[in-house]
């Protein structure tokens, strides 16, 4: 939120290795551990590179076996 201005997200996911259409419906979400701070970035294609960063980093953290 903070890259952009005036924009008013509340949560932002990405669906990985989804490629269907989730209009009308409604979306459960399990949060399985936050991956880094909020941070403002200078410009979209930091936000870029970091959200590839972002999601290398989930896809290790979905094969991790659960903390107990």
């Amino acid at each position: 939120r903070p890259t952009f201005d005036g924009v008013e997200e509340r949560l932002e996911v990405h669906l990985l290795d989804y490629a269907g259409v989730l209009t009308g419906g409604l979306l459960h979400l399990d949060f399985v551990r936050r991956l880094r701070p909020e941070v403002k970035f200078n410009n979209s294609n930091e936000l870029t590179k970091q959200i590839r960063a972002d999601i290398q980093t989930a896809r290790q953290v979905l094969v991790e076996p659960p903390v107990s």
